[in-house]
């Protein structure tokens, strides 16, 4: 005979608003969360609501004040502030409009990104150190007094009321993500999944060969907000004249077909691309790498925006064959945008050992960053964390699969991994004070638009996200905040895998 559930406590339900998808994503990742805590299903609502029930429920919204209604009225009556910058968010608690006795926990977003991002760092930096009991300075705290630290909460979350928790957050770097190759992609949904827990919103892979499911790989990064950018050679890799015409038009007309042929169909958000930079000398022949890189990119990119005009374009520039002589790449078509590599010591630098020359760096950073004024299009690419192991390194010979590895096999190599990590993990708690400068100072050069990538090859993200990738995330997403406040947040949460 079946029982009735008998829970004494107000339930919770979602309202989330219309036809977003990602904003739907969004509203499923937070009622999950609730879930994981009360023994009722929890209800979800899209769009409008029988106001008897609202009166009756404890109501988590999510969603724009343009998606959802009960949003819009608490931003109408100033209850609820939002900035308009993009993927911005509010966090907020307040007495529910319906019913005072009630909660509404609000996760609202300027744009859909923005809820998404809401729920984010409500799931990081509110709900899990409430759940661990451990509340670090920046906790939200109300009332005179705070309680000392760490406290032992013995409430059960969505038992009891919430805090009245009140954050808002807008990224400095819009685009912030990953860059690696496609190959050591293992499970590119998780991955991904991972990436979008931290917010970040584009992926750079790299390919020999596009994958025989990029489409299928770009329509699922969409579907959490992410960009897919897709890299290729345009002669990296490869012995090549940069000062014979005749190889200058052979490469010109194989990276159109490239790109037409494999990368165009799978709805991608751009390409990436190196060429003859990725070398010590500051010459070929009797010209500088800069001047030659310049008009080689010039020429193909200039064909290649011919027929796609709307293409963004990275040129993936190697700054160890530029130095100082970056007067040349002032020459680079502005539609293009230069990504920069290899820049100085560590945060650019593989090793975390490489830390000599970090003012230099910074300055240098800078100067890149502000290089074509304002109407620069740049991107850093960070290291430090894993990399492919180039002793056992293999071209593809052909397109492939990506990420769609058996889960086993990738168990094992992340236990392989790990080891790696760990060794990583104690540097980046260091040395997090020197990725947040090196950001700054492209942040202060204020570019027309600033890309931020971490490298992390071959590095288990899908299986476990390991905490230097997760403090780049959140130094990309604000590298004001103090080094220690970041490394102590993130350290708390459950998703970050600590190590050390």
């Amino acid at each position: 005979m079946l029982t009735k559930l008998k829970f004494d406590a107000p339930r919770w339900l979602v309202l989330t608003g219309k036809d977003e998808a990602l904003e739907h994503y969004a509203a499923a990742e937070a009622g999950a969360l609730i879930q994981q805590h009360v023994p009722y299903v929890v209800q979800t609502i899209v769009g409008g609501c029988d106001r008897r029930r609202l009166k009756k429920h404890n109501i988590l919204a999510v969603g724009t004040p343009e998606s959802n209604s009960l949003i819009a009225s608490l931003v109408a009556e100033g209850k609820v502030r939002l900035a308009k910058k993009p993927q911005s968010y509010t966090i907020a608690v307040l007495p529910s409009p319906y019913n005072s006795a009630r909660q509404v926990l609000v996760l609202a977003g300027s744009d859909s990104p923005g809820v998404l991002y809401a729920v984010r760092d409500w799931e990081h930096y509110c709900h899990d150190p409430y759940v661990t009991g451990l509340v670090p300075p920046w906790f939200p705290q109300t009332g005179a007094s705070k309680p000392a630290r760490p406290t032992i909460h013995v409430k059960t979350p969505f038992h009891q009321s919430v805090p009245d928790w009140n954050i808002t957050g807008s990224p400095k770097i819009l685009e912030r993500g990953i860059w690696t190759w496609g190959h050591v992609v293992y499970d590119y949904r998780r991955f991904l999944e991972n990436m979008s827990r931290w917010k970040m919103n584009i992926l750079i892979a790299w390919n020999d060969y596009a994958p025989v499911n990029a489409r299928e790989i770009t329509d699922y990064a969409h579907s959490l907000g992410i960009k897919l950018i897709w890299g290729y050679t345009w002669c990296w890799g490869e012995k090549v004249n940069p000062s014979d015409p005749a190889q200058l038009a052979r490469w010109r007309d194989r990276v159109i077909r490239t790109y037409e042929e494999q990368y165009a169909p799978t709805g991608g958000d751009g390409i990436y691309f190196q060429t003859f930079t990725e070398t010590k000398d500051l010459k070929i022949g009797r010209k500088t790498i800069a001047e030659l890189a310049a008009r080689w990119v010039n020429d193909i990119g200039a064909a290649l925006l011919e027929r796609h005009p709307d293409l963004w374009i990275q040129f993936g520039l190697h700054a160890m064959s530029i130095r100082d002589n970056i007067n040349h790449i002032k020459a680079v078509d502005p539609r293009i945008n230069i990504t920069w590599e290899d820049a100085g010591c560590f945060p650019y630098s593989y090793s975390l050992d490489d830390v000599e020359g970090l003012n230099e760096t910074v300055a240098y950073t800078r100067r890149l960053a502000g290089l074509r004024g304002p109407v620069e299009d740049v991107g850093l690419v960070l290291k430090g964390m894993t990399s492919l192991n180039w002793d056992t390194f293999e071209y593809q010979l052909g397109p492939f699969v990506m990420g769609r590895a058996d889960r086993d096999f990738i168990r094992r190599r992340t236990e392989l991994i790990e080891p790696r990590w760990k060794q990583n993990e104690i540097g980046w708690r260091e040395r997090l004070p020197a990725v947040c400068r090196t950001i700054q100072a492209a942040v202060a050069a204020r570019p027309k638009r600033l890309t931020i990538t971490g490298l992390v090859d071959d590095g288990m993200w899908e299986e476990r996200m390991f905490l230097p990738t997760c403090l780049l995330a959140e130094a990309m997403w604000n590298p004001n905040e103090r080094p220690e406040s970041i490394i102590a947040k993130v350290a708390v949460t459950r998703d970050a895998h600590c190590l050390a």
